[in-house]
Order: structure tokens, then C-alpha cells, then sequence
């Protein structure tokens, strides 16, 4: 019996290995993975095992484009980057599902182009004013085969507007990251005149700053990367202040190029799934795990860490196993609230050759 069922896992594997994409894309479009608006860094050790690889789902990109702001009825040249840890993998882009084969019209008076690899090109004159919302859909194909779907806005201020002080219209927006993998935060301030830009990892101190622009690029993330990051717009009218926070994910695979990741697991090895939250340090954590979206364990405060016995480790027991955060303040202020990291784990065994 012992002898068959050896023979029987590598085909197991196999089939299971052929629907993981199909899962992959069918999660990615039923539910968009935007784990969390917070800082957590989720860990997957393990104990006795061989790695096959993986290729995690993560939200660890974003689109910015620079210059954020316009002026209605003056030139404009702008250019939209696409950053994350599979950026060097993008082929083409798509707006409102139309190929970007050749320019096309983006916004009255402007058009933007594909301009190579992870970036886009916008120029033209704008003829209106406000805050435009725009979302791109990424490619590693000739907008074919894998896609990401991400967002962000231009600003378009009036000509001779009154002075006025800086208020975040497209404020930065949170990232998961993979460990090692490059992160993007953009934000967009309408003021008169065009405000600066100066972010920091933590509060706005001199101590903590790291950047200024609308933009910011941090490369080659790591833990002790995770957490908030505050962007402060001033002009001669006052300030304004935003933040975002950097979840950082460390996994026990070796592709952070991969689009969408699914981990690999070697079947009868222990595997520990670890998780930590990082904001304010008064605050109360708890957690809980879910097995293909149902509950496996509840909320508590020590609960970080799920433990899968080698005998959970099956082929049968592949799927998506999800972490649940909450994070509450003295006095009962809730800072996050039921926010999910997913990962999707493939258990079997790696091919081997029993004859020649």
C-alpha cells in the first residue's frame, strides 16, 4: 500500500501543480488581495523540509505618476511607473481594457503611450481641473498571459487659482511587499502654489526622514521595513499630512520575481506559518487563521503562529491559508480591523527518477 501511494503522490502533485494558476487567477479576480492597510510582516518558516519554490500572491505593487500635478491650459509631460517585486517581468499595458499598442486618449486635452517595460508616457495639454483617478492593467504579454490591475490619480489645477494650503487628494496608498522586492508610495496634494513633498518612516521628524517628492521608492525591502510612512505637503499657505503603512512578507520560497506566488511544501514535514503585526506599541493585537477562507483557530492575542503537524502536510490539504489581524488602542480604538494576508500553499512531493 505504502509503495503505490508513493507512486500515486508525484501524479497528485502534478494535477495539483496544473490547477494552482487556474486557482491563482480565479482568486486574484474574485477578490482583490489587498491584505492590509497596516504594518504586518507575515513569516513562513519551516522545520525538516525541501523547498520546491513558490510563487506568492501579493500586493506588493502600485503605479505613481510623476509629476503628480498639471495645470489646466499648460504643456505637460508626465511619466506613469509601475513598481513591485515582478516590474522587470511587464510587457505592455491596457487602459479601460484598450491595448496600448499606439497612443491613446487619456484625459481631455492629454494621451498616454506604453513607453517600455514598467512605465508610461502622458503629454498633451489638460483643459479641465480636479482630481482624475486613472487604473492600468498590467502584462507580462502583449497584454496577454499574467495581469495586475492597479490605480492612482492626477491632479489638475487651475490656471490663476487663489492661494490655497495643501489637502490630499490622492493620499498614499498601503503595500504588501515581498522581502527583497522594490515598493513605490505616491501621493498628490492640491495647493497654490504646488506644494513639496517630505516623507519619513514613522512620525514627521527631522530624524525620520527618508525622502522628498511626490513619490517615493524604497528598493530591496526588509522586515524592519515594515511599518507607517508619513508624507508632509506644505507651501507658503501651510501643511498637510498623510500616512500609509508597508507590510512586508518573508516567505520560504527564493522567486520574489514570481507574479502571483504559491508556495511549494514538501508533504510529511511540520510547517510553522508566522505572522507579526508592527504599529503602535500600546495597541492590543489579536489573530486568527482561516483554511480556504473558514475559521481554523479564533482571535486571540496569541495566535500569531499556525502550526500544521506533519500529517496535515497532504496534498489533499493544499489551499489557501489566510491570517486575520486586529489591532485595537487604550480606550478601545480600533487602528485595524479584520484585515486578511492570504497565501496559497501547494503540498506534495518533489519528481524524482526511480528508473533510467
Amino acid at each position: 500500500m505504502k509503495k503505490s501511494v508513493s507512486k500515486i503522490l508525484p501524479f497528485v502533485l502534478a494535477c495539483v501543480l496544473q490547477v494552482a494558476p487556474l486557482l491563482r487567477t480565479v482568486l486574484m479576480q474574485a477578490r482583490e488581495i489587498a491584505p492590509s492597510a497596516w504594518a504586518v510582516v507575515f513569516r513562513i518558516g519551516a522545520g525538516a523540509i525541501g523547498v520546491l519554490g513558490f510563487d506568492a500572491v501579493s500586493s506588493a505593487s502600485s503605479i505613481a505618476i510623476s509629476p503628480v500635478t498639471a495645470t489646466n491650459g499648460v504643456s505637460y509631460v508626465g511619466t506613469v511607473t509601475y513598481s513591485g517585486s515582478h516590474a522587470g517581468s511587464v510587457s505592455s499595458m491596457m487602459l479601460s481594457n484598450v491595448c496600448m499598442s499606439s497612443q491613446l486618449n487619456f484625459l481631455a486635452g492629454l494621451k498616454i503611450s506604453y513607453a517600455g517595460v514598467n512605465k508610461a508616457s502622458v503629454t498633451g495639454i489638460p483643459t479641465n481641473s480636479g482630481t482624475f483617478p486613472f487604473t492600468l492593467k498590467i502584462w507580462d504579454g502583449t497584454c496577454s498571459g499574467l495581469s495586475d490591475v492597479r490605480s492612482t490619480s492626477i491632479i489638475i489645477a487651475p490656471t490663476n487659482a487663489a492661494l490655497a494650503p495643501p489637502s490630499f487628494t490622492s493620499p498614499p496608498q498601503s503595500v504588501t511587499a515581498q522581502e527583497t522586492s522594490d515598493v513605490l508610495f505616491s501621493a498628490g496634494a492640491y495647493g497654490n502654489p504646488t506644494p513639496s513633498y517630505t516623507w519619513y518612516l514613522g512620525v514627521p521628524i527631522p530624524a525620520n526622514q527618508i525622502g522628498t517628492g511626490s513619490s517615493l521608492n524604497r528598493t530591496a525591502v526588509g522586515l524592519t521595513s515594515a511599518g507607517v510612512y508619513t508624507v508632509v505637503a506644505a507651501n507658503s499657505q501651510g501643511t498637510s499630512t498623510a500616512t500609509a503603512y508597508l507590510t512586508v512578507c518573508d516567505t520560504a520560497g527564493s522567486n520574489p520575481l514570481g507574479f502571483h506566488y504559491t508556495n511549494y511544501f514538501t508533504v510529511s514535514n511540520a510547517l510553522v506559518l508566522r505572522s507579526f503585526m508592527t504599529n503602535f506599541p500600546t495597541a492590543t493585537n489579536t489573530y486568527k487563521w482561516q483554511y480556504n477562507f473558514a475559521d481554523i483557530t479564533t482571535f486571540s492575542t496569541s495566535g500569531s503562529n499556525l502550526t500544521l503537524a506533519a500529517n496535515q502536510i497532504y496534498a489533499g490539504h493544499s489551499g489557501i491559508y489566510s491570517v486575520v489581524f486586529n489591532s485595537v488602542l487604550p480606550g478601545g480604538n480600533v487602528i485595524v480591523n479584520q484585515q486578511e494576508y492570504d497565501s496559497y500553499w501547494a503540498f506534495g512531493v518533489p519528481p524524482a527518477i526511480t528508473s533510467a
